[in-house]
């Protein structure tokens, strides 16, 4: 498992632990048990951590802000510190993000309302949760059209 940056893409985030999945050449690098290795080191390496220390430590939440003050915050955040940046940067090259969440849903409804924004509660005035292991930041590449805009199929 890594916590700096490098040129492959990255998998496994629970409050940012994360590993290469793919060589330099984009040829997978492990071997499934050792993805479910690496997951499960993940999981009981962030279990060590307690729900306020994580909450207060929590980026992903900021994304859920509307797209301007998340893209001020973003860059006040990476020009922080270095690890900061490197950190933004995992995310930012990652091919996909796995949260692995700390909650088993009751339901399907449940499972489904998590799978979107994750649980939510308050804990000695703090937010805490699944919720603030999410990243909500859309990727899409600007058509030309805007959200507003009707966009007519042919």
């Amino acid at each position: 498992m890594n916590s700096g940056e490098s040129d492959t893409d990255y998998s496994g985030l629970r409050y940012l632990d994360w590993f290469d999945c793919l060589d330099a050449d984009s040829r997978p690098c492990l071997s499934d048990k050792e993805i479910l290795k690496n997951l499960q080191a993940i999981v009981q390496d962030a279990d060590k951590s307690s729900v306020l220390s994580v909450a207060h430590n929590a980026v992903g939440l900021l994304t859920t802000e509307n797209r301007k003050i998340w893209s001020d915050l973003r860059g006040k955040i990476r020009s922080s510190n270095t690890n900061n940046r490197e950190c933004l940067s995992v995310v930012d090259s990652a091919l996909f993000v796995v949260c692995l969440d700390d909650k088993e849903p009751e339901d399907l409804g449940k499972l489904c309302e998590n799978f979107l924004c994750g649980t939510y509660e308050m804990q000695n005035g703090v937010q805490v949760g699944t919720c603030t292991n999410r990243w909500c930041v859309e990727d899409y590449e600007d058509s030309g059209n805007t959200l507003d805009q009707k966009t007519e199929v042919e």
